[in-house]
């Protein structure tokens, strides 16, 4: 097979090389080339020659050799070696023929007579790409690449000439050192980017990535910013709206937000509330540890905490607060979570109520409380027929027409 002028087109090392004049004829030296593999094979490439004067032989290496039988223009930097390594890359797959084509041009100096943008020049490269791939494949050399250490190695040899019939010579055969590619890593792309595809928000509330559970990844898997662009939504104003998230990688999802009107509050202002679990009072309505105002804790029911309800407000997030003022005149916020307080006062009516509080109860005639009838002692039990409200307070109605207070701090519900 003959492999056109681009293989070995340049070596690196400069010599001068003697011509000869019109005395001395010039001779043909030949040279034969192999692919070496690491196993020791070898596999033929091509036998070239050249015409030089063989009076300055003994001046050459076996790169200046090839340097005359393969004379090519490489754009600086970029040599032979290159060239057989973009050969190499391609050779095992046919479908990127013309990339590695493309590949192969941009290592040629197209300024030159003849030039790497001449269409006898592309032939020429799409030949020598497709006689070279063809001898790799043939000799299953696909995972190799040449080594460039031991190849230079070689070429920096003392050419040595072996006289032939008539006016030719021979050099020693050139060998092209090949080893394995190089495994290459997996890289596996970690991009990713999730998030809720609709979501429910109050009136006044505010949105960001959080709202929508937006999470990014970029292709090492490192966390990314997610901003939201609610410009076609009125956050003011009940009703669906299209909101559009963005990655800070670029990457982009339209989700739906819906706007709806706060639900109202649990309980009227001026009611009294006690908490159920270990509680905070804060200074402002979203909650950080460093504007926490009183802590108050889990204790037993006779022993509550207890707060009037005097406003309401909500989070950056949305969540509702109740304003209090506690039994001390403190005032901030707590929560509105019916699992960490409630009304201190029954709201529904129950059969049978139990005596807790350690000073008894008193039976009243009015629901105002205020003609006591007569003293109940702790543990003891009354049959309730109704509940009636008095203000923002709640009474029980006894089977005898009287009244008791219905606080849970007081009484309990009973089978």
């Amino acid at each position: 097979m003959v492999i056109t002028t681009l293989i070995l087109g340049v070596f690196s090392g400069k010599s001068v090389i003697a011509s000869a004049d019109d005395s001395t004829p010039p001779t043909l030296v030949e040279v034969n080339l192999f692919f070496q593999t690491p196993d020791g094979k070898s596999v033929p490439i091509e036998f070239v020659g050249t015409y030089t004067d063989i009076s300055q032989i003994d001046k050459l290496s076996m790169n200046d050799v090839l340097k005359l039988c393969f004379p090519s223009n490489f754009v600086a930097g970029k040599s032979v070696y290159d060239e057989i390594g973009v050969i190499f890359k391609y050779a095992d797959d046919p479908t990127k023929r013309d990339q590695g084509i493309a590949e192969l041009s941009q290592l040629f100096d197209s300024t030159t007579t003849d030039g790497a943008g001449s269409a006898e020049f592309q032939k020429d490269l799409a030949d020598t790409f497709d006689g070279v791939t063809s001898m790799i494949t043939t000799n299953h050399l696909q995972n190799m690449t040449v080594d460039l250490v031991k190849t230079k190695q070689e070429a920096q040899n003392k050419a040595i000439l072996t006289k032939l019939p008539g006016n030719n010579y021979w050099v020693q055969d050139f060998y092209l050192y090949l080893k394995p590619k190089p495994a290459t890593s997996t890289v596996v792309d970690q991009t990713s980017f999730t998030a809720d595809q609709q979501t429910t928000v109050t009136v006044g509330q505010s949105v960001d990535a959080t709202t929508f559970h937006a999470k990014a990844t970029n292709s090492s898997g490192d966390s990314i910013p997610v901003t939201v662009d609610t410009s076609k939504a009125n956050l003011k104003k009940p009703g669906t709206y299209s909101v559009t998230l963005k990655a800070a990688n670029g990457e982009t999802k339209t989700v739906t937000l819906v706007v709806q009107t706060a639900p109202s509050p649990v309980v009227p202002k001026q009611t009294v509330v006690y908490g159920l679990k270990k509680l905070y009072l804060y200074q402002k309505p979203t909650f950080t540890k460093g504007q926490r105002v009183a802590t108050y804790p889990k204790t037993k029911r006779t022993n509550r905490p207890m707060f009037k309800v005097i406003g309401y407000a909500r989070s950056k997030s949305g969540l509702l607060r109740y304003q209090v003022k506690d039994a001390a005149g403190k005032t901030g916020y707590i929560t509105a979570k019916s699992a960490f307080v409630a009304p201190v006062y029954y709201q529904k009516s129950v059969k049978r109520i139990k005596v807790l509080n350690k000073q008894g109860i008193n039976r009243y005639q009015d629901l105002k409380l205020s003609k006591a009838e007569k003293h109940v002692r702790v543990g003891q039990t009354l049959k309730v027929v109704g509940l009636k409200h008095y203000h923002l307070t709640t009474r029980f109605e006894l089977s005898n027409g009287q009244f008791v207070s219905a606080n849970k701090k007081l009484v309990i519900a009973v089978k």
